[in-house]
C-alpha cells in the first residue's frame, strides 16, 4: 500500500515538534488522529518509526524513523510543487503592435469583438511609430505589425490591408464646407499633422501659400482636441476622420479636388514562424479583413 500524504505530515509534525500532542494541535487533528496516522506509516513502512516512553512527553525516533524524515521532507516537498502546478491549458499569447491611428480609433471595435470570441488568447497591444513597427515585427518581439511605412528588412512579409482615402476635416458651418474650395481655407486655422515625407511635400505644394498652422500635433488621435472652433480644419486619413465626426456632429468631412499620395495599411510579420505562432497569426488576419471589409474605406 502506498503511503499517505497525511500520514507523512503527521509523521514529520512529530520528527519536529517532539510530542504527538503539539503535531496533533499544529495539523488540526486530534491526538488519536495523529497516533493513528504514525501507526499507520509504520505499517506502511514495516518497520517501527517512534518511541513511546511510558511517563515521557517526547517521543525519541527509531533509527528507521531518523532516516525516513528527510525522504518524508522531500516526498512532501514534491506534493506541494505538484500541487502549484496549474494544469489549465496556456492561454496563447499574441502581440500586435500598430500606428495610433489603429489602435487608438479604427480597430478598437475588432479588438473588443476578437477578445470576446477568443479568451483563450491574450491579445497585447502596443502602439508605436511605423518604422518602429517594422523593427519590432523583424526582431519578434511583436507577432503582427500594423504600419503605413514598409522597411527593408530581411525576414519581414508585408501584405496590404486597405488605401486610407485623405480627408479634409472642418466644421459644418465654414464656408469650405459650403464650397469645397482650397482658397476658403485659412493656414493659420490649420491643425497640422506630420504623416509620411511624401505627404510633407503633397502639403507644401499645395498649401504653398500657408506660412504656418495653428499648430502641429504629434499622433492623429490628438485632432479632435484642437478641432473646437469653427473656423478650425485639418486633412487626415478618413479612417481617423470618420469616428471624429460620428463623436462630433458638427464636424464634416470633404475630400481634396488634388489628395495627397495613397496612405496604405500594411500587415507586417515574420517570415518564419511556428506552426502554432503561424496559426494563429493566420486566424488574425483573416478576421481582421473580415472586418475591414465591413468599412467604408
Amino acid at each position: 500500500m502506498p503511503m499517505r500524504q497525511e500520514d507523512l505530515e503527521t509523521f514529520v509534525a512529530v520528527a519536529e515538534s517532539g510530542t504527538i500532542a503539539a503535531a496533533a494541535e499544529h495539523l488540526f487533528i486530534t491526538q488519536s488522529t495523529a497516533s493513528e496516522r504514525i501507526r499507520s506509516l509504520e505499517a506502511d513502512i514495516g518497520h517501527k518509526l517512534v518511541e513511546r516512553r511510558r511517563g515521557v512527553r517526547k517521543v525519541a525516533l527509531t533509527p528507521a524513523g531518523e532516516r525516513l524524515v528527510p525522504i518524508a521532507s522531500a516526498i512532501l516537498s514534491l506534493y506541494d510543487e505538484a500541487a502549484r502546478v496549474d494544469m489549465r491549458p496556456r492561454r496563447q499569447r499574441l502581440i500586435v503592435a500598430a500606428a495610433d491611428s489603429l489602435n487608438g480609433h479604427l480597430l478598437i471595435p475588432f479588438y473588443r469583438a476578437f477578445i470576446a470570441d477568443h479568451p483563450d488568447i491574450l491579445l497585447e497591444l502596443r502602439t508605436s511609430m511605423s518604422p518602429v513597427i517594422n523593427r519590432e515585427v523583424e526582431e519578434r518581439v511583436a507577432d503582427v505589425g500594423l504600419a503605413f511605412s514598409l522597411e527593408r528588412y530581411p525576414d519581414l512579409a508585408a501584405r496590404e490591408l486597405f488605401r486610407d482615402r485623405w480627408v479634409i476635416l472642418c466644421h459644418r458651418d465654414s464656408a469650405f464646407a459650403r464650397s469645397g474650395r482650397a482658397a476658403d481655407l485659412a493656414g493659420e486655422h490649420e491643425i497640422n499633422t506630420h504623416y509620411s515625407p511624401d505627404y510633407q511635400t503633397w502639403h507644401r505644394h499645395y498649401f504653398a501659400r500657408f506660412a504656418h498652422p495653428k499648430i502641429t500635433v504629434g499622433t492623429a488621435s490628438q485632432l479632435g482636441a484642437f478641432m473646437d472652433a469653427p473656423e478650425s480644419w485639418c486633412i487626415a486619413p478618413q479612417s481617423i476622420a470618420r469616428p471624429l465626426t460620428e463623436r462630433h456632429p458638427e464636424l464634416v468631412m470633404r475630400h481634396p479636388t488634388e489628395e495627397p499620395p495613397a496612405r496604405v495599411a500594411r500587415i507586417l510579420v515574420h517570415t518564419s514562424l511556428g506552426d502554432d505562432k503561424g496559426r494563429l497569426v493566420s486566424m488574425f488576419e483573416s478576421e481582421l479583413r473580415a472586418y475591414i471589409a465591413t468599412l467604408d474605406l
